[in-house]
């Protein structure tokens, strides 16, 4: 089974659980797909990869847009535009690794190292 046939059984076996189709595949990760990369869907990782994929990136954008800012103001250069970044990142990856945590438990949802969508369900007996 190929890396995109893995993530389209683990959407379906979301599906089925009753995950809402923006928690099971936010914007961010069907950029990603849509790019080509096999990434699993957030209620499949843990707590720290959650953290570094979405504070990373939210970081990197929220950093980009006050230095933006400071740059069309005039006022002073990177260093505030580096902290709102950095402390924005942080916050917002701990918040939603924290809620796809929280959403993976909820619905019984496996690492993705542990889902096998191969695997018979009748079959644990």
């Amino acid at each position: 089974m190929t890396g995109r046939e893995k993530v389209a059984a683990a959407r379906e076996y979301l599906k089925e659980r009753g995950v809402k189709p923006h928690v099971a595949a936010p914007p961010w990760w069907r950029l990603l797909w849509a790019a080509g990369l096999p990434v699993p869907p957030p209620l499949f990782l843990g707590f720290v990869p959650l953290v570094l994929l979405n504070g990373l990136v939210f970081g990197c954008f929220l950093a980009l847009a006050g230095l933006g800012m400071i740059l069309l103001t005039g006022g002073p250069l990177a260093w505030p535009a580096a902290w709102m970044g950095a402390v924005g990142g942080t916050v917002f990856g701990l918040i939603n690794a924290g809620h796809a945590r929280w959403m993976a438990r909820r619905h019984g949802v496996p690492l993705w190292r542990d889902f096998d969508p191969l695997a018979d369900p009748d079959d644990s007996w």
